[in-house]
């Protein structure tokens, strides 16, 4: 009888640190999931207050491209980052 209840708290003690290790690790990946959320929430009202601004400024400004040429090379570099390095940026001297 002792090892049939032996037997049984090892199996319990197994079940139960397989439970944490599953629960444990759904935890990390719906944290990893809420940052990539929150990021992505964050990105997209950056990019659309960088789209209004620049839609804005082309409207009412006619004369002064500086910051038409300064807000096109933020979106373009919000809209791909890893090839931002392949544009040549230009200065107004």
């Amino acid at each position: 009888m002792d090892l049939i209840t032996f037997i049984g708290i090892i199996f319990t003690l197994a079940v139960s640190l397989t439970n944490i290790f599953v629960t444990l690790r759904q935890s990390n990946k719906n944290t990893f999931i809420n940052t990539i959320t929150i990021a992505r929430k964050e990105y997209l009202t950056e990019l659309r207050k960088a789209v209004a601004e620049f839609c804005a400024i082309a409207i009412t400004e006619k004369e002064d491209n500086s910051k038409l040429v300064k807000l096109s090379y933020q979106l373009k570099l919000y809209m791909n980052p890893a090839s931002f390095l392949n544009y040549k940026c230009h200065t107004n001297r």
